[in-house]
């Protein structure tokens, strides 16, 4: 675990966390892949930034999968899932992981709420891993933010804000996905941030 696998401090950290993970029932490798992404996110963004997700984490609210993250509490639309920023969403992974998500929570309803459902992404990269996720969804909605998924789409992919990525001369695209996500972030289409519900398969 990155932010956990220190000494000193860290250790004890890390021990209370998985004390607190096993008294609501999270197996210890779970934990363990869980509290993996408090590192990560802290790295990336820095702490005060993503300071809310890492206590869902910190509390075992959202837990690992594998591929994905999933909200051990159904809401409206079920288990809400999460896409991490640890490389391609290739299908088999995502497939794993909605079979973990599905041994987690005992349940088969699941629902993402993420830029990368915008149908944009498959109408424009339509061979891409993104895209065969995005297919697995049901659009039902649209996110109460109409910026959060220009926001989203910026720090994911740029892992900048918005107002740095619309500056050509502060970020210079370079994959397909970048390109898109700067074409339409710059010229005013931006992204939507849908709420899909996973469909059978």
């Amino acid at each position: 675990m990155e932010a956990f696998s220190l000494t000193g401090r860290h250790q004890r950290a890390d021990r209370v966390q998985l004390a607190r993970h096993r008294s609501e029932g999270i197996a210890e490798d779970v934990t363990r892949d869980t509290l993996a992404d408090v590192g990560r996110k802290h790295a990336r963004y820095g702490a005060a930034a993503v300071l809310p997700w890492l206590l869902s984490l910190l509390r075992g609210d959202v837990v690992s999968a594998g591929r994905l993250q999933v909200e051990r509490r159904a809401g409206a639309d079920g288990h809400a899932l999460h896409v991490p920023e640890t490389g391609p969403l290739h299908p088999e992974a995502v497939d794993a992981a909605l079979d973990r998500a599905r041994a987690l929570t005992g349940a088969d309803g699941f629902s993402c709420t993420s830029w990368l459902l915008d149908p944009v992404l498959r109408e424009q990269l339509p061979e891409t891993n993104i895209a065969r996720f995005a297919e697995r969804f049901r659009l039902v909605r649209e996110a109460a933010d109409p910026e959060a998924g220009s926001r989203s789409a910026a720090q994911f992919v740029f892992v900048r804000p918005l107002s740095e990525v619309l500056d050509p001369a502060v970020v210079v695209p370079v994959t397909r996905l970048e390109r898109l996500v700067a074409l339409r972030l710059r010229d005013g289409s931006g992204w939507r941030e849908p709420v899909g519900v996973l469909t059978p398969r």
